[in-house]
């Protein structure tokens, strides 16, 4: 307010004590004159001084009851007021009814009580072509309710204002709704009013700008540069079918495809593919498998990444390079779709083939010691429930940080049973004396400069302790299973090869590019060759030329192949027993999976080996394809999966749909809170789901 507003309200609130104090002031002022008089003269002159102070006080009392009145508005104004206050006088319900907007009134329940002609033309069915007293429910096929707009309520004196959507009759509809009063539905006489804005054309451009969006992608070939030399004119005629068929898939999109490297291609397209894509589940990836070189007896396969977010040009090229390289972790064959909070997959239907060159093993052992020589301390684990294969990668990368001269502990349990043959075998090891410690420990070694170190896992949640790697400011991971999900905190070294048959063949080619030779004790080989025994059932599984060299380097640096053998060979009696239960509890499961569970407590130690051996063996029964064993214990299931190296079912791929992961041939999940026989439903429909998509 102005100050000559604040003025004029001061006088108008205050004019009859204003008035009176003018007129007594101005009474005393003429009864002093007069008293003060003492000649006929002065008293004349008194006379005319009081009539002058009553002119004075009819004046000033004049002018406090003018400032009192209200101010006059201008004429236009007036005018304007005027007119709204007609219009609004004459904004009846027929006024309304013309709208050609849609507009309700319901009662408090939510029946109609009056609509105008657009609502009803636009809100009924065929079938049903009255909504006169229907529920506002009913009418909008349970999407608005009479409650439902009270959760975003905005007020504004006595009318409660929210919004809701709706897509009524194939229109898309942004609906206000009006409230008389923001009381209780409850109270009587109250109508809501409901106004529907038509706004399908609105959305439908959103919608054609969405499938516009352009979407990046990579694709490279998989397996083509393993073929022979001299198979190279096979290699031409496989290499330029792929391309064609590449083009072919880009072209049928109206695609943009360009490769920029030997079997390695870009592309751009429109989001309105990619759906088409996720929907058929990237047949090119079948198309692609059907090209094969005979002599090699074995499909040629394609891995993508695409992604599928929003931003800039070189975000979505980031986000598809990121998806390319999760797909090849998981061993290929595959496409990786990068969504904004999570990656899809689609594939994954041949075994990987292992690479012949050590390059990469040579880089990552280069860069594992920069950051090695960088660090105060490092920490290695596993994951939880530990076995031959992570403990014997674990002891080759202590001794990969003993030779660069870092101090060094392993976080392992220390009182489970199987350590028995790792303390075994290093006792009389000074350099290991106390290189084993639990996590506990292992988080009060943690410093700023720590350097962890993850071996054979590389899902999160089995990690042997996630405290070590969430508080670890720099942390690298060495696994052969498929990668299941991102990191929250990504790896500063990440070196993750489905191909391989085992972390400690990894671990091995690692010291092979680093130590010199008799470096490696014969009980580290040893532990190491131990390793690889069970994750290839002694050279019989995921084998290729790498793991018979990793191999060959151990005998090299002193490992006995039967002192070896024995460290994974040996079952005890409890373990013997609860073996023969599974396998007498064996059903089979659409013709060729079988299925065995238990549920009882066990030992510790007892929680994978007994169902994974279990597994191992309901593969040789006649007709099975794939096995599972179901061990229930203290509220966890843990299960176990085999599938035959030469069958076609991908193990791997069921037990990520239960939030486990592994490899081609054999797999595991735990499942929480659940038992057995509800796990076994799970894990049906999870293979229902398999068979079907395959």
């Amino acid at each position: 307010m102005k100050p000559g507003g604040r003025f004029r309200k001061y006088i108008s609130e205050h004019k009859t004590f204003l008035c009176f104090a003018v007129n007594f002031f101005c009474i005393l002022l003429a009864l002093a004159f007069f008293w003060f008089s003492r000649s006929l003269e002065e008293y004349g002159n008194s006379l005319k001084l009081s009539v002058a102070v009553f002119a004075a006080d009819i004046l000033a009392s004049s002018f406090i009851i003018a400032l009192s009145l209200p101010a006059k508005p201008p004429a236009g104004k007036k005018r304007i007021a005027g007119e709204l206050k007609s219009i609004a006088e004459n904004m009846t319900p027929d006024f309304v009814y013309a709208f050609e907007f849609p507009v309700l009134i319901t009662e408090p329940g939510g029946y109609v009580v009056w609509h105008n002609e657009a609502a009803l033309k636009c809100l009924s069915k065929e079938n049903e072509p009255e909504i006169m007293w229907k529920n506002i429910s009913e009418i909008s096929g349970n999407q608005i309710s009479p409650e439902k707009p009270r959760a975003i309520p905005e007020t504004e004196k006595n009318i409660t204002k929210a919004k809701t959507d709706a897509f009524i009759n194939g229109r898309s509809y942004s609906v206000a709704v009006l409230k008389t009063s923001a009381a209780p539905h409850s109270q009587p006489g109250e109508l809501d009013v409901y106004i529907f804005s038509d706004i399908s054309e609105l959305e439908y451009q959103k919608y054609e700008a969405e499938m516009k969006d352009p979407v990046a992608a990579y694709f490279v070939v998989d397996n083509l540069d393993e073929s022979n030399p001299k198979l190279q004119d096979k290699y031409r005629s496989a290499s330029g079918a792929v391309s064609d068929l590449l083009h072919e898939f880009m072209s049928g999109c109206g695609g943009l495809i360009k490769e920029y490297g030997k079997d390695k291609y870009l592309c751009f397209f429109e989001n309105r593919a990619l759906k088409n894509f996720i929907k058929s589940k990237f047949g090119i990836l079948d198309s692609v498998r059907n090209v094969k070189i005979e002599e090699l007896d074995m499909p040629v396969t394609v891995s993508g990444g695409v992604s599928n977010i929003s931003g800039s040009l070189s975000e979505k090229e980031s986000a598809a390079r990121h998806a390319l390289d999760m797909a090849l972790q998981r061993g290929g064959d595959q496409v990786g779709v990068k969504g904004a909070s999570s990656t899809e997959f689609f594939g994954g239907k041949t075994k990987t083939v292992q690479k012949r060159t050590k390059v990469k093993s040579r880089i990552i052992a280069n860069e594992l010691a920069e950051y090695m020589k960088r660090s105060s301390n490092i920490l290695i684990m596993g994951h939880k429930s530990g076995d031959s294969d992570c403990i014997g990668a674990s002891i080759g990368i202590a001794r990969f940080a003993m030779a660069v001269g870092r101090e060094v502990n392993i976080v392992a349990n220390i009182h489970d049973p199987i350590m028995k043959f790792a303390f075994a075998k290093l006792r009389g090891f000074e350099e290991y004396k106390n290189v084993f410690i639990d996590e506990p420990a292992a988080l009060d070694k943690i410093e700023a400069e720590t350097f962890v170190v993850v071996t054979d896992v590389n899902n999160l949640p089995h990690f042997e302790s996630e405290a070590v790697y969430k508080n670890a400011y720099r942390c690298a991971i060495i696994d052969h299973h498929r990668k299941v999900a991102e990191y929250a905190n990504s790896p500063d070294l990440e070196y993750i090869v489905p191909s391989a048959s085992s972390a400690s063949e990894l671990v091995a080619e690692i010291l092979e590019q680093s130590l010199s030779p008799g470096d490696l004790s014969k009980e580290e080989a040893e532990l190491l060759l131990a390793g690889i025994f069970l994750d290839t059932k002694n050279f019989s599984r995921n084998t290729g030329t790498m793991t018979f060299s990793a191999a060959l380097y151990l005998r090299g640096e002193g490992a006995n192949p039967a002192d070896a053998e024995e460290m994974i060979s040996k079952t005890n009696l409890d373990e013997f027993v609860k073996q023969a239960r599974f396998e007498a509890n064996i059903s089979i499961y659409r013709n060729s999976v079988a299925i065995s569970s238990f549920e009882g407590e066990t030992e510790l130690s007892d929680k994978n080996a007994a169902g994974a051996k279990a597994a191992e063996r309901m593969l040789e029964i006649e007709g099975v394809a794939a096995a599972f064993v179901i061990n229930s214990i203290d509220g966890v299931a843990y299960i176990s999966a085999r599938s035959l190296p030469w069958g076609s079912i991908n193990v791997q791929i069921i037990m990520e749909s239960l939030g486990g992961g592994g490899h081609f041939e054999y797999a595991g999940a735990q499942v929480r809170n659940s038992g057995a026989d509800e796990v076994e439903s799970l894990l049906k429909k999870a293979i229902d789901e398999y068979f079907d998509a395959n």
